[in-house]
C-alpha cells in the first residue's frame, strides 16, 4: 500500500504523545515515601499551606513566639569569673506579641525561698530564632539570700540562645557585666533556665552535661628548696615561698603551716602584718607561703564546691612538699586573713582528710558544709560587727561559719578582737599555738579542761568542745 508509511509515522506521533501525558498522571502503585493522587506525603502540607519549620519563600523556619515563654523559670548564674559561684533567680517572663518580650522580672531564689524583685525588664526585642538579649542596670542580692550573707550589687547582661525551638522548656546563654561591690568585671560567665519547679538541679550553663570540672594532678614532682619555689598546676605555673627553720633537718618531721594572702593582698604583704616567719624559726615548723593565680579574679577558689586550679594547686603542692621536705603528715595546718581566711575554711571541709587544723582570720564558709568532710579542730577569729570588707560583712560570715562546724562535731574556739578587718602581729602567738596543739590523731583534745592560762586572750573562748 502506498500510504503505509505515512500510517506508521502518524502511529509513532500518536504513541509518544500518550507516553508523554502517562508521565504527567501517578502511577497506579505508589513507591515507599510517596502518596496516590490527591493525598500529601507525610511531612508535606497540600497545595498553598506552609510545610512545618518552613515558609513559602526560601524556605525560612517560623518565627518564634515569645508567648511559649509566658510562665515561670528558674534561673541559675554560674559567675566564672568569680570563682564559679552559683546563684539561683526566679524569673516571670510576659510576652504577647513574636519578637518581643513585654516583662522580664527576676527575684533570687535561695533554699525554696524567693526575695522580693531585684529588676524588672520591659520590651525586650526577639529574634526570629529565639535568641534575645536584656540589661539590668543596676540590681542588689539581699544579704539573707546572696552567697555572702550580705548585700551584693551586680550589673549584668543576658544574651539568651533559644535556637528556635517552639516548645522549648529551657533556655541559656551568657553573661556579662559586673560585680559591683567587689568592683569585678564579668566576661566569661554563664547561665541556664527551666520551668519553675521542673528539676531541683538547674543547669549553669548552655553545656552542663558535660559534667563538673577535673583537673589533672602532678604526675612527678620538681624538687623543691627553701625560698621561691614555681610548680606546674591545674595549667598555671604557680608560685610558693618556703621557709625553713635554720634548725631544720631530715632527721625528724616537721609541722607544715601555710599561709594564705587576702583580696588585692600579697605574700610579702601577709607575711609583714603577721610576723608569722619569726614563729616558725621559734617554734620549729616549716612555713609555706603560696601566690594566688594571675586569672583568678578572687585570690583562692572558695566560693563554690568541686575541683578548681586552686585545689589542684593544693593537692600538688602538698604531695610535693612532702617529696622534698620531712614534713610530718600528722601536723599540716592552715591559717590566712579574708580571701586566705574563706580559703582556710574551704580547706579544712573540703581537705580535712589532709589538714590537723586551722586557724582562719576573719574567715567563713561560702559553699553548703560537705557532709563528707571529717570533724577538725577550728579556731575562727574576726573583727566584730566593723568587720567588712568589699561590702561583706565578716561578722555574719563568722558566726555562720561556727555554727556550721558546731553543728558537725569541729572542736571550735572564737576569738572576737573587735578590731575590725586586721591581723595584727600580736595575735600570732595564740594562732600558732591552736595549731601546734591540735595534731591528728590524739586521743583527747587539749583544751577540753580550758584553756592554758597566758596564752589566749579574755576574748577567746570555747564554743564547741564535741
Amino acid at each position: 500500500m502506498k500510504n503505509l508509511p505515512q500510517l506508521y509515522s502518524t502511529l509513532l506521533l500518536l504513541l509518544c504523545f500518550n507516553l508523554i501525558a502517562c508521565d504527567d498522571e501517578p502511577e497506579a502503585n505508589t513507591m515507599a515515601g510517596e502518596t496516590e493522587a490527591g493525598e500529601v506525603m507525610a511531612g508535606e502540607t497540600e497545595a498553598g499551606e506552609v510545610m512545618a519549620g518552613e515558609t513559602e519563600a526560601g524556605e525560612i523556619p517560623i518565627p518564634f513566639d515569645p508567648t511559649s515563654l509566658n510562665g515561670e523559670w528558674d534561673l541559675k548564674i554560674r559567675l566564672v569569673d568569680v570563682g564559679n559561684i552559683e546563684v539561683d533567680f526566679r524569673v516571670t517572663i510576659e510576652a504577647s506579641e513574636v519578637f518581643n518580650i513585654d516583662r522580664f522580672d527576676m527575684s533570687v531564689l535561695k533554699d525554696g525561698e524567693v526575695s522580693e524583685s531585684i529588676a524588672t525588664v520591659n520590651d525586650i526585642e526577639v529574634a526570629e530564632n529565639g535568641d534575645f538579649s536584656l540589661d539590668i542596670t543596676e540590681a542588689i542580692i539581699p544579704g539573707d539570700f546572696s552567697p555572702t550573707g550580705s548585700n551584693v550589687t551586680v550589673t549584668f547582661t543576658l544574651n539568651s540562645q533559644l535556637g528556635g525551638n517552639s516548645s522549648t522548656s529551657s533556655f541559656c546563654g551568657e553573661v556579662t557585666g559586673e560585680v559591683v561591690s567587689l568592683s569585678l568585671p564579668i566576661t566569661m560567665s554563664t547561665f541556664g533556665a527551666i520551668e519553675a519547679g521542673s528539676n531541683p538541679t538547674i543547669p549553669g550553663s548552655c553545656n552542663d552535661e558535660a559534667g563538673p570540672m577535673m583537673l589533672p594532678r602532678i604526675e612527678t614532682c620538681p624538687d623543691l628548696s627553701a625560698g621561691m619555689n614555681m610548680l606546674s598546676s591545674g595549667g598555671y605555673e604557680r608560685g610558693f615561698e618556703v621557709i625553713l627553720p635554720s634548725n631544720y633537718t631530715e632527721e625528724m618531721s616537721w609541722p607544715l603551716i601555710t599561709l594564705w594572702h587576702g583580696f588585692g593582698s600579697s605574700p610579702s604583704e601577709i607575711k609583714s602584718y603577721s610576723n608569722l616567719e619569726d614563729y616558725a624559726e621559734s617554734e620549729g615548723f616549716i612555713m609555706v607561703v603560696p601566690s594566688s593565680y594571675p586569672d583568678g579574679a578572687v585570690e583562692w577558689d572558695s566560693l563554690a564546691p568541686g575541683d578548681s586550679p586552686d585545689l589542684a594547686f593544693y593537692d600538688d603542692m602538698i604531695r610535693c612538699l612532702s617529696e622534698s621536705f620531712s614534713v610530718d603528715s600528722q601536723r599540716i595546718h592552715s591559717t590566712g586573713l579574708s580571701a586566705g581566711g574563706l580559703w582556710t575554711a574551704y580547706l579544712s571541709v573540703f581537705r580535712s582528710d589532709i589538714l590537723a587544723s586551722s586557724v582562719g582570720m576573719s574567715s567563713g564558709l561560702i559553699p553548703d558544709y560537705p557532709m563528707t568532710s571529717t570533724a577538725i579542730p577550728y579556731l575562727a577569729a574576726w573583727g566584730g560587727e566593723a568587720d567588712v570588707a568589699y561590702e561583706q560583712d565578716f561578722h555574719i560570715l563568722a558566726q555562720d561559719l561556727i555554727a556550721d562546724l558546731s553543728a558537725n562535731d569541729h572542736f571550735v574556739m572564737s576569738c572576737n578582737h573587735n578590731l575590725e578587718h586586721v591581723w595584727e602581729a600580736e595575735f600570732t602567738p595564740w594562732v600558732v599555738r591552736f595549731m601546734l596543739d591540735h595534731p591528728k590523731g590524739i586521743n583527747e583534745l587539749p583544751y577540753a579542761g580550758g584553756l592554758p592560762e597566758g596564752v589566749y586572750p579574755d576574748y577567746c573562748e570555747v564554743v564547741n568542745a564535741e
